[in-house]
């Protein structure tokens, strides 16, 4: 009877891993519309999700209790980063710019101006000194945390951004785009050191692994991929005579489970789980291991539009087009029967 039930909720789940449980916890409930970001604080205490409501609404992790509300006055909310320490929060809008606040205060301290389009992308470098942003319109910009003047900005793409990603160490950032490819630049020089080619559609997502060597990345033709970055950038140095950056077409692992495309990819601090969610309003779980599905969650009643694992990697929280958002816990076992809602 629990299998069955597990099964229902979950979808097909490969019985011959153990199974990891993920359940549901809470669904917050106060956007009044579409959530396009959710990202955990370090210390995991706090939760932050933001959508085209124009807010930024602070959740305490443990109850699910809305603490505070930031609001914007820049349009919609589409992309949501949270500095190394805690300390800030930056927030990528529609009327081309970044906004960052003091996360303890709500103080806003900082508005950095000079995107080409709306902000879809968002990530600071594990030192948090610097910031990297995607747009609209083709523009790839890292700037300085501390200044909010620009450090490079990278060569124009083929298309939007609608992924950026440091590496672990800092000494890369991968980026996904419309033009179909997911790249990897050197942060030092803005040179593009590699060009990953498989998806269909648009490159939506890309979340590295902690080894540095690994990269996931998702597509809007329902695909999801693993790619050895490590692997292939020494299988062809770069040298004077061949400065072009390298092209791969040949993942570790791909996969085109999900029924719709896919428009979030998320990857457990841990390195043990790969999540992606999008239009078919499930959110898919594998193993980073074995590349096996592991669970398929259900709940929301839109489209997955983000992910973000806890810092422990023991809970997930998915925000979707449903204007909720959803935390899963690893091994949990019961499901809380009520919503938190801001007042």
């Amino acid at each position: 009877m629990m299998m069955l039930v597990l099964m229902m909720m979950w979808g097909s789940v490969d019985d011959s891993l153990a199974n990891p449980n993920w359940t549901l916890m809470t669904v917050l409930e106060g956007h009044t519309d579409w959530v396009y970001a959710v990202r955990w604080a370090p210390d995991e205490e706090r939760l932050y999700s933001a959508g085209a409501d124009q807010q930024v609404i602070v959740w305490e992790a443990s109850t699910g209790s809305p603490l505070d509300t930031f609001h914007s006055d820049k349009g919609w909310i589409y992309s949501l980063a949270v500095s190394p320490d805690g300390s800030l929060v930056a927030v990528g809008c529609e009327k081309k710019c970044i906004l960052i606040w003091d996360a303890a205060t709500g103080e806003l301290v900082r508005t950095i101006e000079g995107a080409r389009s709306r902000v879809f992308a968002l990530d600071f470098s594990p030192d948090g000194r610097l910031l990297a942003a995607g747009d609209d319109d083709r523009g790839l910009k890292i700037w300085k945390v501390a200044t909010g003047v620009l450090e490079t900005s990278l060569p124009l793409q083929g298309g939007a951004l609608f992924a950026v990603s440091f590496s672990p160490n800092g000494t890369m950032l991968a980026s996904g785009c419309g033009d179909r490819r997911a790249k990897v630049w050197d942060v030092a020089t803005g040179e593009e050191w590699l060009r990953m080619i498989l998806h269909g559609g648009a490159v939506t997502g890309v979340g590295w692994l902690p080894d540095g060597r690994r990269l996931a990345s998702s597509g809007s033709d329902n695909s999801a991929a693993l790619w050895d970055v490590a692997a292939a950038l020494e299988s062809a140095p770069r040298t004077e005579s061949k400065p072009t950056a390298r092209v791969t077409d040949t993942p570790l692992w791909t996969t085109r489970a999900p029924r719709g495309p896919v428009f979030c990819i998320a990857v457990s601090p841990d390195g043990r789980w790969i999540a992606a969610g999008g239009k078919d309003k499930r959110t898919y779980i594998w193993d980073a291991s074995t590349r096996r599905e592991t669970a398929v969650l259900e709940g929301h009643t839109g489209t997955v539009q983000t992910l973000a694992f806890s810092p422990d990697s023991k809970r997930l929280a998915s925000g979707g087009r449903d204007g909720t958002v959803r935390v899963w816990i690893r091994g949990g076992t019961e499901k809380r029967s009520s919503a938190s809602r801001l007042p």
